[in-house]
């Protein structure tokens, strides 16, 4: 099922640390809707916190070991889709080294 709001990101000379993901993950869980968030051909669920520490920080920091930057998308269906899209795309543009 396509979901109901997508935005992305450009991220460069960002750090994906644990705390960083621990915010996201319970900001995530505030919401109703099914999250996720992806980027380069990775996907996980918004709302888990091992999703994101094994699929989606390796990935991130691939890249930024790499000097390259990253299109993060984040993408949710549900009735309180657009507030979780835009919450966690304001929460991720912040993760700056």
């Amino acid at each position: 099922m396509a979901p109901n709001c997508v935005r992305s990101t450009m991220l460069s000379n960002f750090s994906c640390n644990e705390i960083d993901v621990h915010k996201a993950v319970t900001l995530a869980e505030r919401f109703t809707s099914d999250i996720y968030i992806a980027a380069d051909g990775a996907a996980c669920n918004a709302k888990s916190l091992l999703d994101f520490l094994g699929d989606f920080c390796p990935l991130m920091d691939s890249a930024r070991v790499k000097g390259v930057g990253v299109l993060v998308t984040i993408g949710a269906r549900g009735g309180d889709a657009e507030f979780a899209v835009n919450a966690l795309i304001d929460l991720v543009s912040t993760w700056r080294r």
